[in-house]
């Protein structure tokens, strides 16, 4: 548990995670320029940034999804679209902004607060296939 500001700037997060960040923060959780890189499957079920509480703060960050191909030992980009979200601002959350992210496919937002949230610039989602 967390108490107070937590602010990630110019990190790098990979691997078989199910999500990068859940905040339940009554404060402000700030993601900024940062790298997220998800291996595998659980890209389709989890958002890797959500948020039920508090401020949340997501800018300039680059999503990135890549898989294992069974038996190889080099990541490689997966070519299929995934059903998965990038950003999933719940209720709860009190403000959010979320702009210029960019993602392997667009960046998939669910924005459950309505205009408390200031979302722009991000690249946007690819169509569904």
């Amino acid at each position: 548990d967390c108490v107070g500001t937590v602010r990630l700037q110019n990190c790098s997060f990979w691997g078989d995670f199910s999500q990068v960040v859940v905040s339940h923060n009554q404060h402000v959780t700030s993601i900024q320029n940062c790298t997220l890189q998800t291996w595998g499957e659980r890209y389709h079920k989890y958002p890797q940034i959500e948020s039920d509480a508090g401020k949340l703060q997501v800018c300039g960050n680059t999503f990135t999804l890549s898989g294992l191909p069974k038996g190889e030992t080099q990541i490689v980009e997966m070519p299929e679209k995934p059903a998965g979200v990038e950003v999933h601002v719940k209720p709860g959350t009190r403000f959010a902004i979320i702009t210029e992210n960019t993602g392997t496919h667009g960046i998939h937002i669910i924005n459950c607060i309505g205009s408390r949230a200031v979302i722009a610039n991000n690249e946007p989602p690819e169509p569904p296939i």
